[in-house]
């Protein structure tokens, strides 16, 4: 009886042990992704709201790719979503890969325990997940724009 224990007890320090060091993220998930945000700006609208420009474009990146470190589980991101009048958010990050989804955490800033930060593919784009924009507020500038549902395609 006390060595099915020690068996059990081995098992599942094992499996324990592999659950927190996380699932390797699939190949196909590392890359370049794009997305046009729309904002409003230019030369002198500071100054003169004749001169603001909303059709302008910028072009935001997210890079999803390996530990520069080795670690096998897991990924470093980065992505910036520019919005209204020259704001944006950031997020500079990791990522562990849990039931199809990449789950995010900044690197750089605090966030709220509310955050729940994630990506997803979707057709070979990757959408952002913010249930209840709960990350918005420590990782963007400003009122406004929503991470929920963003999505960037795979850079050409």
């Amino acid at each position: 009886m006390k060595r099915h224990r020690a068996t059990l007890l081995a098992a599942s320090l094992i499996a324990a042990t592999a659950l927190a060091a996380g699932a390797p993220v699939p190949q196909s998930l590392f890359g370049v992704y794009v997305h046009e945000s729309k904002t409003c700006g230019g030369p002198g609208s500071a100054d003169d709201p004749k001169a603001l420009d909303c059709g302008l474009v910028f072009d935001d990146e997210m890079l999803i790719e390996k530990h520069l470190d080795g670690r096998t589980a897991g990924a470093e991101v980065y992505f910036s979503f520019h919005y209204g009048y020259g704001d944006y958010c950031l997020l500079d990050g990791e990522g562990d890969w849990d039931a199809g989804v990449l789950r995010l955490r900044s690197v750089t800033k605090p966030t709220p325990d509310s955050c729940k930060l994630s990506l997803s593919a979707k057709n070979g784009d990757i959408q952002v997940s913010d249930p209840g924009n709960a990350c918005r507020q420590s990782l963007c500038t400003a009122p406004g724009a929503t991470l929920n549902e963003l999505v960037f395609k795979r850079k050409q």
